[in-house]
């Protein structure tokens, strides 16, 4: 290894366990402690009811809790004039994921005298790479 080269630092990643956050999801929010191990969501449980003895313990009394960031504007393998924008499905949805973004909001903008149906199955399509989820909005053109 060169003397201006980073140490490569492996660390054991124990449990932590956020307590008393109020914990928002798709469809519901609600106070639990939730279990992070090996960096994943690994429980989810009322207040109190989940315990470890070596846990980093995080007190998140009158916080939110997400489980992951929703980025609600995306342009993936969009086509433009110069030809598609650098990221399709596939790569974007990996690298939100690294940034811990676990879903994003991407367009659906019909090509002229193109159906809404039509236009929305075939960016369904190109989305099916996508390793996150995903929602499509329409974008109505004349």
């Amino acid at each position: 290894m060169e003397a201006d080269e980073p140490a490569l630092i492996i660390y054991n990643m124990k449990s932590i366990i956020i307590r008393n956050g109020l914990v928002i999801t798709s469809d519901q929010s609600s106070l639990q402690d939730v279990v992070v191990s090996e960096g994943k969501i690994s429980a989810v449980g009322q207040p109190g009811s989940l315990t470890s003895p070596e846990a980093e313990i995080i007190d998140a009394t009158g916080k939110y809790i997400f489980p992951g960031g929703v980025d609600p504007h995306v342009h993936l393998a969009l086509p433009t004039p110069a030809g598609p924008s650098c990221d399709d499905f596939y790569s974007g949805s990996l690298a939100a994921i690294a940034g811990g973004t676990t879903c994003f909001m991407d367009f659906v903008t019909p090509h002229r005298n193109q159906s809404l149906p039509e236009a929305l199955n075939q960016r369904r399509a190109e989305a099916d790479s996508s390793v996150t989820e995903y929602a499509l909005h329409l974008g109505i053109s004349g």
